[in-house]
């Protein structure tokens, strides 16, 4: 106050007063009233948003100059250094000496300094005061701690986010999922490795897993080349004549007819290749007893097949005679649904 006092203009002596004001209330209402008199002190503006957000975090408003039914006060602080208080006389004496209608009404001591009208100075040291009696009372101690620079920071300012518990729980259940899954892997893969490995197998099992790959092999030469033969056959080569009936007649001749070879030739011969495949694949397999019959009774009828496509290719390219011995395959279609079934249920 006594450097206000000595230098009304000094912009950080009077922003060290408001702080010293004991409520955040009576601060506000003194930068409100400096605020009136300077519009754009952005300094004011900052400290009074500081303070209102401190009052309304208590649940409490900011003043209102207006409401309250004060005048407003003055925009600068008195030319002249306040003086200080005279000693107060006794109650008698002060009766005698002011008429009841004229005792004089003394503004409060917090409301004795008011902001700077003229514009603010920069930071100065204050002059030494006179060598004097001070009698001057002592200024307001300070409830609160001196300002940081946070408290004058405006409301708006971004404030970091709370921690999102939800956050941490969803990646704790993903990492659970994660290591759930790797095991469950690791479980099927364990039980597949267990399952593929013959010595955990049954004959009938290890039997039916080695034949699974012959009987599609089997399927297809069946429904490829061997079908193939019976419908060239039975289609019609020379006008009247299917390649059958001129087949049958160039084996009376001795002698095969061009065209007659061009068509049944290749058809022999993927037969015949066909056949060797299934029948050294199905040589190495042992069936078990249960299976021996049908298993072998197939392996015959390919055996036939292969020695029959041989002797066409001998006739079809050489003209050599055909010999054959009586055809094993009258059993072959029950001995292939028993061996089909058979894989299938032990596969």
């Amino acid at each position: 106050m006594r450097i206000l006092q000595q230098d009304p203009n000094n912009e950080v002596a009077f922003f060290w007063y408001v702080d010293t004001l004991p409520t955040d209330e009576e601060r506000a209402r003194l930068l409100q009233r400096f605020l009136r008199a300077h519009p754009n002190h952005e300094k004011a503006k900052v400290a009074l948003r500081s303070i209102q957000v401190r009052i309304e975090t208590r649940g409490g408003f900011l003043p209102d100059l207006e409401a309250e039914g004060k005048p407003a006060a003055p925009a600068s602080p008195p030319s002249q250094p306040i003086q200080s208080a005279p000693p107060k006389a006794s109650p008698v004496i002060e009766a005698q000496r002011t008429p009841p209608s004229a005792a004089p009404i003394s503004p409060p001591a917090e409301e004795a300094v008011l902001p700077p009208t003229a514009p603010l100075k920069p930071v100065q040291a204050a002059a030494a005061p006179a060598a004097k009696a001070d009698t001057s009372p002592p200024p307001l101690k300070a409830e609160t701690a001196a300002p940081k620079p946070e408290d004058f920071a405006p409301p708006y300012r971004p404030l970091s986010p709370p921690k999102k518990e939800k956050s941490n729980l969803v990646a704790a259940i993903t990492i659970v999922l994660i290591i759930l899954l790797v095991a469950a892997c690791a479980v099927v893969s364990l039980v597949k490795g267990i399952k593929d490995n013959p010595a955990f197998k049954s004959p009938a099992q290890r039997y039916a897993g080695e034949m699974a790959t012959v009987m599609n092999s089997l399927a297809e030469w069946i429904n490829g080349p061997v079908n193939q033969w019976g419908q060239a056959m039975s289609e019609e080569i020379y006008e009247g004549r299917t390649t059958q009936e001129v087949f049958q007649m160039n084996q009376q001749m001795g002698y095969v007819d061009v065209l007659v070879a061009e068509k049944l030739l290749p058809i022999a011969n993927e037969i015949g290749m066909g056949g060797l495949k299934i029948d050294n694949a199905m040589s190495k397999i042992t069936p078990p007893p249960e299976i021996e019959n049908p298993h072998n009774q197939i392996l015959l009828c390919v055996r036939y097949e292969r020695t029959w496509a041989d002797e066409m290719i001998g006739f079809l390219e050489r003209n050599e005679p055909i010999e054959l011995e009586e055809n094993p395959c009258g059993t072959f279609l029950d001995a292939y649904n028993q061996l089909t079934e058979y894989v299938g249920t032990h596969k």
